[in-house]
């Protein structure tokens, strides 16, 4: 196991507001004083914000090159091409495969993931690891949480006729990848 000499330093919040997110919520303490740290203080609105309803969220479509993408995606579900999906080891990453993967599965996709380790491989496409998956032959390779930065392993990629879809949020650099 490792341990770390690191702790959660919260900021200072009005005790009132809390005590009554309490009372009128029943939640937890520690919810109650995450939630008004970040300014929820309303019954109301922390409702909306731990239950949101589906008007509430931004259109996906908002993206950059979201409806190639994703044209791109039923194509390949369409012709029964292998898809592989790279994750990313953090809380994050593997979320995010897990949705993708679970939601291609429901539309009959040929799809495969990928989680690097994060002591032997570390953070984003790992070039050794590139290689193997490019031996496999998908058709398609999509980033989750990783991916921007990765220029070399996506022209790589490229270079072995497959697709690669990035999806990320991390800063990019001043030059993006030349993927899908």
């Amino acid at each position: 196991m490792i341990y770390q000499k690191k702790f959660w330093k919260l900021n200072e919040v009005n005790n009132e507001d809390i005590k009554r997110v309490i009372s009128e919520t029943g939640m937890s303490e520690l919810m109650a004083m995450v939630l008004v740290n970040r300014g929820y203080t309303q019954p109301e609105i922390i409702k909306k914000f731990l239950y949101p309803e589906f008007n509430q969220l931004h259109s996906p479509f908002l993206l950059k090159d979201m409806q190639k993408a994703v044209e791109r995606i039923y194509k390949e579900i369409n012709n029964k091409g292998k898809i592989i999906i790279y994750g990313d080891y953090d809380v994050d990453g593997v979320t995010s495969t897990s949705v993708l993967y679970n939601y291609l599965r429901t539309c009959d996709a040929q799809v495969e993931y990928y989680i690097p380790d994060r002591f032997e491989e570390g953070y984003g496409l790992n070039m050794n690891r590139v290689q193997i998956l490019c031996n496999q032959k998908p058709a398609l390779i999509i980033t989750v949480d990783n991916g921007i930065t990765a220029i070399n392993e996506i022209k790589f990629i490229n270079s072995q006729g497959i697709d690669v879809i990035v999806t990320d949020h991390h800063e990019c650099l001043s030059t993006v990848p030349s993927a899908f």
